[in-house]
């Protein structure tokens, strides 16, 4: 559906002149027309209508044009004449076109269109703006005077200025110049405000006058760059020159500041200046001089040595991408040359390039020696926090979007839920509160197209608010099996943790996990847990761990040791290292039924038949042990044998003692030789024990008594036998001054 417009949907407003002087305007046929001075810069504004209240309509885009290519209009942006001198200031309905710097190839018919959202509603403003740009020129209209004209019927009061030999006339602000001049003289006019765009030069006598090719050139760093001009072709010896204030005429050729960087190609009526590997400092007036008369130092050309600054425009039009080669010293005199991702495209040589431009790649313009850079589309943008992770509470967070791009990528922040929060590079977050918290991301745009970064989380950061601690599989555990602690609180950034055993530091760790492989009941007791980071501390509450082990071995005992004598009180006492507490049981060998449940098993009248062996069980949940013990209950029949056998020993004993003195004696009385003794056996025997006495001597007297031995045993079921044997003896002699013999007696019991 065609929205319904109004019959004239634009118009050109008379009042939308010219900025700066004028010169005139007037309506002629419906076609405005505009006349000013090159140089000069003018404004051309429009107004448009289009039905507002239709649903969904909407303006997409405006463009200013003079030409069309397969009846589509070109956008002047695009164009490289106008590149650097075009603007659009567009607001509302009202859409202006200014262009700066005007030259007489601009002169020409410049018309608007703007389009909509709807497929059929682009409009285009007929028949336009004629625009008409003319220079200055000096010209004689009697002997000796002048008349500065223009094509444009400049309105209003115009001020003129007049130049004679390049120094400026005061007397002369009309445009017409008569003053005393002479054959050598040179004249040129300017409109005041437009002093940088002077006729050209005016020679009074023509032959002392040369034509240069271009007033002005510019260039860049290290290019070659040829200076022309055209004179009478009757003179003959001249020379180029660099022109300096005070005056200086030194032939270039011959000047060594330009060396072998100069040559000078000078056919009949004409000379050009070549300079090659040009310098910054080159730039300068160079000017020709023919010797053989009265030449007068006419202006020549101005050469301007920059910098290479080329770089492609990008425009975006409903057509697509549009580019541009451009510079503020374009060399139209060389051909250019478009790269498309580093490769050369042979077709395209204008500053306009006219291909189709594929937002995936990249693109760059240049000559042989000089490359702009290339423009292509962002990079999927890069995301920087300051301070990184967040910030505490009220302090701030600044969020940073930076991609690749050329043109220059354009930025907005989004929340995660879409919501544009910035459309700056930067976002900054001045008082952070919990509301500000959560992800984040950014985009970047140019004319080739946008990407989009990843998240960011923005998190307030806080000291540890509370700390737990767990146990795996339970508090209570078994021994020798694998136990887990576990620590947790609510920190960010993440804390730290630290284990404790009652006072004493486990470890320090980044997990709140302590574990025991094969925990030991040494390992049982309280545990607590400390969290922290860089803003707090806290403690968690304590965790008693409970290890559960078999009884270790039992240790038995007897409340009496030895025997026990009948009809007193024995206890039999039982214990043993169990977790948890142990359970007891007595039991006799050869019955079946426990003697006592309890851990010490007490027998108050204790008779002969109580003897025997006795075993103490001990058992919990997690295992059991037994240990055993003998108990005696001596009889009244067991009390006599060991009545006889300690008597029997008192008196073996006495024997002994008086015998080792006899035998001692002997020796003292025998100072030359001590015979060896006769082997005496003495055997005592008593029923129902023995005890056996054997008292051995060697028949060799000269061996002393060796050893007595006594072996009693004590089993009431088997005789007693003790006996008392001196095996050998020997004879130890002493060499003095008596030869003294003696005989030792050793005891080795």
């Amino acid at each position: 559906m065609v929205p319904e417009v109004e019959e004239d949907p634009v118009r050109f407003s008379p009042a939308g002149g010219v900025v700066e002087p004028c010169l005139s305007r007037r309506w002629c046929r419906g076609l405005v027309h505009l006349q000013t001075i090159e140089g000069s810069t003018v404004e051309i504004s429009c107004n448009y209508s289009y039905p507002h209240l239709q649903r969904g309509l909407s303006v997409v885009d405006r463009l200013w044009f003079i030409s069309e290519e397969d009846n589509v209009p070109v956008d002047l942006r695009t164009l490289s004449q106008f590149a650097g001198r075009v603007e659009y200031f567009c607001h509302s309905n009202k859409c202006s076109l200014i262009i700066r710097k005007l030259r007489e190839s601009d002169s020409n018919v410049y018309k608007f269109r703007f389009i909509t959202n709807m497929e059929t509603g682009k409009y285009t403003g007929e028949p336009g703006v004629s625009l008409r740009v003319t220079g200055l020129k000096v010209k004689e209209y009697n002997t000796k005077k002048y008349i500065c004209e223009s094509q444009c019927n400049l309105a209003g009061p115009i001020s003129y200025i007049w130049y004679k030999n390049e120094e400026k006339v005061e007397r002369s602000p009309t445009k017409y110049y008569s003053g005393n001049v002479r054959y050598s003289d040179f004249i040129s006019c300017a409109v005041k405000g437009h002093e940088d765009f002077p006729s050209p030069l005016k020679c009074v006598n023509d032959w002392y006058c040369a034509t240069y090719t271009k007033r002005s050139i510019c260039t860049f760093k290290g290019s070659s760059v040829d200076i022309s001009c055209h004179y009478d072709e009757r003179t003959s010896s001249s020379f180029w020159y660099r022109f300096e204030v005070p005056q200086h005429h030194r032939d270039l050729t011959a000047d060594p500041q330009y060396g072998r960087r100069v040559e000078v190609f000078s056919p009949i009526g004409s000379s050009t200046l070549r300079i090659k590997d040009l310098k910054k400092n080159d730039s300068a007036n160079y000017r020709f001089k023919i010797t053989s008369y009265n030449w007068k130092n006419l202006p020549g050309t101005t050469l301007t040595v920059t910098d290479p600054d080329l770089n492609v425009q990008v425009f975006l039009s409903p057509f697509g991408l549009k580019l541009i080669c451009h510079s503020s010293c374009l060399q139209d005199r060389f051909p250019l040359i478009w790269y498309e991702n580093d490769r050369i495209i042979p077709e395209e040589k204008s500053a306009s390039y006219r291909g189709h431009v594929w937002p995936m790649n990249s693109y760059s313009c240049g000559y042989q020696t000089h490359r702009s850079q290339p423009v292509y589309a962002p990079t999927v943008p890069l995301v920087t926090m300051s301070p990184p992770g967040g910030a505490v509470q009220n302090s701030s967070v600044n969020l940073t979007c930076h991609s690749d791009a050329n043109p220059e990528a354009k930025y907005a922040w989004f929340r995660a839920n879409q919501m544009l929060v910035s459309e700056e590079s930067q976002l900054f977050i001045k008082s952070l509160q919990a509301s500000d918290c959560g992800e984040y991301y950014c985009t970047a745009e140019n004319q080739f197209g946008s990407k989009t970064s990843g998240y960011v989380s923005v998190e307030l950061l806080y000291a540890p608010k509370s700390c737990s601690v767990s146990v795996s599989p339970s508090a209570v555990v078994a021994e020798n099996t694998t136990v887990t602690l576990s620590c947790s609180s609510d920190a960010n950034p993440a804390a730290n943790y630290s284990w404790y055993k009652e006072n004493q530091t486990l470890t320090h760790q980044q997990e709140g996990v302590y574990r025991f492989t094969s925990i030991r009941s040494e390992d049982g007791g309280i545990y607590h847990c400390r969290s922290e980071n860089q803003y707090g501390e806290i403690n968690s509450t304590a965790l008693f761990l409970d290890i559960q082990y078999a009884p270790r071995h039992p240790s038995v005992s007897v409340s009496s040791p030895g025997e026990v004598e009948e009809d007193t009180t024995v206890t039999l006492r039982c214990s043993s290292d169990a977790n948890p507490a142990a359970n007891y049981s007595w039991y006799k060998e050869g019955e079946n039924s426990p003697k006592s449940s309890e851990q010490n098993f007490t027998i108050t009248h204790v008779r002969a038949e109580d003897s025997g062996h006795y075993s103490c069980r001990v058992w919990n949940t997690r295992g059991h042990l037994t240990s055993s013990l003998h108990l005696v209950v001596a009889s009244d029949v067991t009390k006599l044998i060991v009545v006889g056998i300690v008597s029997v020993a008192m008196v073996f004993s006495l024997f002994l003692t008086l015998l080792w003195i006899r035998m001692k004696k002997m020796c003292v009385k025998k100072p030359t030789k001590c015979r060896k003794p006769l082997q005496t056996r003495v055997q005592i025997k008593s029923r129902p024990t023995a005890a056996t006495l054997e008292l051995d001597q060697d028949q060799d007297q000269d061996q002393a008594l060796h050893y007595a031995s006594i072996h009693l045993h004590l089993d009431q079921n088997d005789v007693l036998y003790s006996n008392i044997r001196p095996v050998h003896g020997y004879r130890q002699t002493d060499e003095d001054e008596d030869s003294t013999e003696y005989t030792c007696v050793m005891d080795q019991s």
